[in-house]
């Protein structure tokens, strides 16, 4: 009886120490995943799955964990080619990358693109949380999923691309997805190339790329044809929380910081009891919720699509989203325009001539230098209602564009910054609104490039009518401080002292904040004159109290005060008071809510005159 126990307790312990020598270690399961730790195993791993005979499959439903960092120099490793039927597999198990790195170190290889690192993931298979680093030569790799089908996710992508030639295409992390693809950022970086996709070449029906993010700044050679930040084609799809931060420079043809064209697709159906065939379904290209923070620089002989934002829109959705980029350059011999000449715009241009859908551009806001223009160029624009409630900052715009009302319309920075009734009741619900920046879109209420992004400058003006834009400012000005901003100047033609900004020279400036290595806001002024100021003087012994207030500020100061000035973030004296005391009290409940300064003058001749400027706040 002992022996015989003995003998079924080895049957049963030896298949399951084999299945746990598998790889590294695990059962498969999610709770206990195969373990890859190094190279051997990734080896093993791979191979598994490109042998037809594999007892594994497709690897359906296991799952399987990056313990470590790999170095692999193979070529492509998930090819899972099947001879005797001459097709492929499709990866259907779930690879985990614990946030470690996979260094892929390719040579050169062969005379022709050799496209991905793996050909496909299947619809319930998954990758996440890997980084993407090493060096890819001409011709070895431009993305590294072929095809996604499943769900790839928290990946980042980082390569050496410095070998690459005219030819070479990177489209990132799938050629065509018809999956998901969420939180994966880019950084790698193209000196050449026929083509840079940031994420994606292809979305497809139905399919979504949300939350990522185009790092990589894109400064091709001039033989580069195509990039954009995110995806060159929607077709259908949807594009969700993307943004863009890399600047675009040097492109010959289509460019977009986002996305190149925007497509909607109709299937058709054959009604057998009419014999014609009718529309089944509609899926619109939808881009929602995204930002462009890039500048852009382009080849001037062009005569194709270039958007800050998105290139083509035809049939497609884009909405509450927003661009803080800049672009200089133009398009020349526009086949759409009898003008020969156009600045590139926000949007390049929008079309409902293929299906007859109306193409819809709403709830968007531009606060880059795009010269004005919100769209270059509207064919068949025979429909209302297809541009509603898009606004640009016309103090930020250095040639303005004309308002068309209900449409595209301008506004100053004041009346874009800030939470108010007006400016909800301009974009809607789709944005975060807060004090001392302008909206971003939901979905980057605190992501901190973003919120740097949307931090403003308050040029003077005194009405909608009289007012500076950055080619033309003769007065001092104010910056917002929001989110940790500070600001900085290039020429020192103005000097910044906390919220306040001076002009010193005529001249040109550049205002720069930054944050950490990843993004750096700039906007270029104009000075065109430089007043005659009033002498900042220290006062000892202020107060202003409460602080914030609701209707009443008292003003108390040790030498008597012969005068004060309320002054808005624009500049703009709200509300003046004369005195001649060392204690005022200041009505203003009359005053909207948001940031004020108070100018508290010296009682001295007007000669040499005197004054302290202190901060507070209207509830």
């Amino acid at each position: 009886m002992g022996k015989t126990f003995s003998l079924l307790l080895f049957l049963l312990i030896v298949p399951i120490q084999f299945m746990f020598a598998q790889f590294g270690g695990g059962s498969g399961i999610e709770s206990d995943p195969y373990r890859i730790y190094n190279i051997e195993q990734w080896t093993e791993f791979a191979e598994e799955y490109n042998n037809p005979q594999s007892v594994y499959g497709d690897f359906s439903g296991i799952h399987l964990r990056l313990m470590g960092n790999i170095n692999d120099t193979i070529n492509i490793r998930m090819v899972g080619y099947i001879p005797s039927s001459n097709s492929y597999k499709e990866f259907n198990g779930h690879f985990h990358g614990g946030g470690h790195t996979i260094v892929l170190s390719m040579p050169q290889y062969g005379e022709s693109f050799q496209w991905y690192w793996m050909k496909s993931v299947g619809e319930v298979g998954s990758i996440d949380s890997i980084d993407f680093r090493g060096k890819i030569s001409s011709k070895c790799m431009s993305v590294i999923v072929e095809t996604n089908y499943g769900h790839i996710s928290y990946c980042t992508m980082d390569f050496d691309c410095s070998g690459y030639l005219p030819e070479d295409l990177y489209s990132g992390m799938c050629q065509y997805n018809l999956g998901v693809i969420e939180y994966v950022s880019n950084y790698t970086q193209i000196p050449m190339g026929s083509a840079f996709i940031g994420i994606c070449d292809e979305n497809q029906e139905g399919a979504i790329i949300s939350h990522c993010i185009n790092y990589a700044e894109m400064n091709p050679k001039e033989e580069t044809a195509i990039v954009a930040g995110i995806s060159h084609i929607n077709y259908g799809g949807i594009i969700e929380y993307c943004m863009n931060v890399g600047d675009i420079n040097n492109v010959r043809w289509e460019t977009a910081g986002i996305l190149v064209q925007n497509f909607s697709v109709q299937h058709e159906v054959y009604d057998y009891e009419n014999h014609e065939m009718v529309v089944d379904t509609i899926m619109r290209g939808v881009i929602r919720n995204c930002i462009n923070l890039g500048n852009m620089q382009c080849v001037e002989i062009n005569n194709v699509m270039k958007g800050a934002f998105v290139a083509e829109n035809t049939e497609g959705l884009i909405q509450n989203c927003f661009n803080a980029g800049n672009t200089k350059g133009y398009i020349t011999d526009d086949y759409f325009l009898e003008n020969d000449t156009v600045h590139i715009g926000v949007f390049g241009y929008a079309d409902n001539s293929a299906l007859n859908i109306n193409y819809t551009i709403e709830n968007c806001l531009n606060v880059g230098n795009t010269s004005g223009v919100f769209i270059n160029v509207i064919i068949n624009n025979n429909e209302e209602n297809r541009l509603s409630n898009n606004y640009f900052d016309k103090q930020m715009c250095g040639g303005l564009g004309s308002d068309t009302a209900s449409a595209i319309e301008s506004r100053l920075t004041m009346q874009l910054t800030g939470d108010t009734p007006e400016l909800r009741a301009m974009l809607g619900d789709g944005w975060s609104y807060a004090q001392g920046r302008y909206p971003v879109p939901l979905g980057f209420e605190n992501d901190s490039i973003a919120l740097r992004a949307a931090t403003p400058i308050f040029l003077h003006a005194e009405s909608d009518d009289n007012y500076e834009h950055i080619d033309s400012v003769a007065s001092h000005f104010t910056v917002s401080t929001a989110n940790g901003t500070s600001w900085t100047t290039v020429s020192h033609n103005i000097e910044i002292s906390g919220e306040n900004a001076t002009l010193r020279y005529v001249g040109s400036e550049t205002l720069k904040t930054r944050y950490e290595n990843l993004y750096e806001k700039r906007i270029k002024l104009n000075i065109v004159s430089v007043p005659v100021v009033a002498e900042s003087y220290d006062f000892q012994d202020i107060d202003i109290f409460p602080n914030p207030t609701n209707n009443i500020l008292n003003i108390t100061s040790s030498e008597p005060i012969s005068e004060i000035e309320i002054v808005n973030v624009m500049g703009q004296v709200v509300k003046r008071m004369e005195a001649n005391a060392n204690n005022v009290v200041c009505d203003v409940e009359d005053l909207k809510a948001g940031v004020y300064m108070v100018r508290i003058y010296s009682e001295q001749p007007i000669a040499s005159v005197r004054y302290n400027m202190r901060k507070f706040v209207k509830q």
